[in-house]
């Protein structure tokens, strides 16, 4: 089973319910630390940003676990759907 550290640099989707009406989106996972995670959002991007097109660096945030209900992501093994197998 992966955990979060196997998982910097790749897409994950996580709950963070302090961040409005649709808590759950998809983040890059940038880094982890001992109390929480370091996201990358493309709403925040966007928002700092502005009107730009492009910026010299990218913006992360550190989201205390204390904030997140749960995290989402995958692992390299196939997956199969029960309803599609009459199950």
């Amino acid at each position: 089973m992966p955990n979060l550290q196997s998982m910097i640099g790749t897409m994950i989707w996580a709950s963070i319910p302090k961040w409005g009406k649709e808590p759950t989106k998809e983040y890059k996972l940038h880094g982890v630390e001992t109390s929480g995670l370091w996201l990358e959002s493309q709403s925040l991007t966007e928002a700092v940003l502005g009107k730009r097109a492009a910026a010299e660096t990218t913006t992360v945030l550190f989201v205390p676990f204390c904030q997140i209900d749960f995290v989402v992501g995958e692992v390299e093994q196939p997956a199969l759907s029960e309803k599609s197998f009459g199950l």
